[in-house]
């Protein structure tokens, strides 16, 4: 495992997905627009991300929401724990910020299995959901009950997004990780993505 300090990140990411994603290259296209969408955020917390290449497709979500049990980035982050078969290619990233049409940054290698053990055991359930209606929202507690009826003064239901009211209850274990991937040795980037194998052309030689 290295880590890759400074780098174009979409540059990167994009050729590290053309050598390990083989289907839904399209997925990219919305990585990359969350990517660019995050470095431009005042929130520490918005600039620290996980990104993930598969056979089929690409993920990329905050770190602090994979770390909250029950959210949809923890549910699909964890779902391939125990095998392999969509040859999972994972990297958590710092946002530095932008520069003309790069985005800079510093990315880190991560061992998907371990990682997605980490967070299965260390997660933490959010005590608050979030009810986003068509004019507004509404907060309560994570016990209460709900439907998606229309709310006479917010409109229709759209979703809910599960949160924690204290965002310092995760604060240790995301200060934990930022201190494991701060320790891998200093990597070359593209050094790294020559040296990956590429799935595409496997996949056409079958």
């Amino acid at each position: 495992m290295k880590r890759f300090m400074n780098i174009d990140l979409l540059a990167a990411l994009r050729q590290i997905m053309m050598k390990n994603t083989v289907y839904y290259h399209d997925d990219f296209a919305s990585d990359e627009a969350y990517i660019r969408k995050a470095a431009r955020s005042l929130h520490v917390e918005d600039r620290t991300l996980l990104w993930m290449s598969r056979t089929s497709g690409t993920y990329c979500f905050r770190e602090l929401d994979v770390f909250l049990k029950g959210t949809v980035p923890h549910t699909i982050w964890t779902y391939y724990k125990g095998y392999d078969t969509e040859h999972i290619l994972a990297y958590a990233i710092e946002l530095i910020g932008a520069k003309n049409d790069k985005v800079l940054g510093n990315l880190y290698e991560l061992d998907y299995q371990a990682h997605a053990r980490r967070i299965d055991s260390d997660a933490i359930l959010p005590d608050t959901r979030i009810l986003r209606y068509s004019y507004g929202s509404r907060p309560q507690p994570i016990d209460a009950s709900f439907d998606r009826s229309p709310d006479l003064d917010l409109g229709d239901f759209l979703r809910y997004e599960l949160k924690l009211q204290d965002p310092k209850a995760i604060q240790m274990f995301l200060l934990r990780e930022k201190r494991h991937i701060e320790k891998l040795p200093l990597g070359n980037i593209g050094r790294h993505i020559a040296g990956l194998r590429n799935r595409l052309i496997t996949a056409e030689a079958i």
